[in-house]
C-alpha cells in the first residue's frame, strides 16, 4: 500500500510539475500577449497622432491653396477686364479711323469742287 501511495504521489508530483509548467507557459504567452497588445496600442496611438498632423498640414495647404486660386481667380478678371477695355479701344480706334477716312474723302471732294 505504501508503494502504491508512493507512485500516487510520484505520479501527483509528476502532474503537479507538469501543470505548473504549462501554468508558467500560459502566463509566459499572457506577458507576451500583453506586451503585443501595449505595442500595438503605442503604434496605433502613433498613428492617429501622425494623421491629425497630417490632416492638419493638409488642411492648411488646403487653405493655402484656396486663397491661391481665390487670387488667380481675381487677376483672371482683371485680365479680362483690361482685354474688354483694349477689345473696345480697339474698335473706338477702328471707328475713328473709318471716320477720318470718310472725312478726307469729303475734304478731297470738296478741294476739287472748289478748284474747279
Amino acid at each position: 500500500a505504501y508503494a502504491e501511495l508512493e507512485k500516487r504521489f510520484s505520479i501527483s508530483e509528476q502532474l503537479l510539475a507538469e501543470r505548473s509548467g504549462d501554468a508558467e507557459q500560459v502566463q509566459s504567452l499572457r506577458a507576451g500577449d500583453a506586451a503585443t497588445i501595449q505595442r500595438l496600442q503605442a503604434e496605433l496611438e502613433s498613428l492617429q497622432e501622425n494623421s491629425d498632423s497630417q490632416a492638419g498640414q493638409l488642411e492648411a495647404e488646403l487653405l493655402e491653396r484656396s486663397r491661391e486660386l481665390a487670387k488667380l481667380q481675381r487677376e483672371k478678371e482683371d485680365q479680362q477686364r483690361k482685354m474688354e477695355e483694349l477689345f473696345q479701344m480697339q474698335l473706338d480706334s477702328k471707328q475713328a479711323t473709318e471716320e477720318c477716312s470718310t472725312l478726307r474723302s469729303e475734304n478731297d471732294a470738296l478741294r476739287q469742287r472748289a478748284d474747279a
